[in-house]
């Protein structure tokens, strides 16, 4: 019964990681005027524009960059996504992209527009990590390692060989340690919450109980 339960939980993330592919590749196929109308663009977000603050993060470079996100996105919900619902990776998305909106404009002022899923993969996929590592422990600790590694390296040496060619242009890899962090405060909280809700339903099953 565990069972089905979990995959039909999955099976409801899934359906929410084709909605947001839905959306990049219907963005993508629109032309560059749209694009730049919704990029995550300082200059527009200083005049009001706030829908930016969103929507840079569904429009990419090219079909290329699109593919190769929504890719990493199948399948970091696909293999993390065991028994986590759909409205927690909502939350970690979102959480992420605050983090990565927050990050760019008050600590990369001279970066002008940036656009892309990755700052916001990274968080889910520290997020969820987080939240696996709580629930099942050590076999999860080596992705751990090996995000922690990759975050290492990007910070003093730049983007990953190929990411750039693949990508078809800059990496903003500053974007990826600000999701990181986004997700992981994030995957902090839900797991407080989750002791403070199991505590007090323990608490009211004694008080029943007596």
């Amino acid at each position: 019964m565990d069972t089905i339960r979990k995959a039909f939980v999955l099976t409801h993330s899934l359906v929410l990681v084709l909605g947001i592919a839905a959306l990049c590749l219907a963005l993508q196929a629109g032309d560059d005027n749209l694009r730049e109308l919704l990029q995550f663009q300082r200059e527009g977000l200083a005049r009001g524009e706030l829908w930016r603050m969103f929507t840079g993060h569904v429009v990419h470079l090219g079909w290329s960059h699109a593919l190769m996100n929504l890719f990493a996105l199948f399948l970091v919900v696909y293999l993390l996504g065991d028994g986590i619902g759909p409205a927690r990776i909502l939350g970690l998305l979102l959480a992420s992209l605050l983090a990565v909106d927050a990050g760019l404009w008050f600590l990369r002022p001279e970066l002008q527009w940036y656009v892309g899923l990755s700052g916001l993969l990274h968080g889910l996929f520290a997020g969820l990590l987080l939240l696996q590592w709580f629930c099942r422990g050590e076999r999860y600790l080596w992705l751990i390692l090996l995000l922690s590694v990759k975050l290492g390296w990007e910070g003093l040496a730049g983007s990953l060989p190929m990411t750039a060619e693949l990508a078809g242009g800059p990496v903003v890899t500053a974007a990826h340690l600000y999701g990181t962090l986004g997700g992981v405060l994030c995957g902090i909280l839900m797991i407080f919450v989750r002791y403070l809700t199991k505590g007090v339903t323990n608490n009211t099953d004694s008080s029943v109980n007596r």
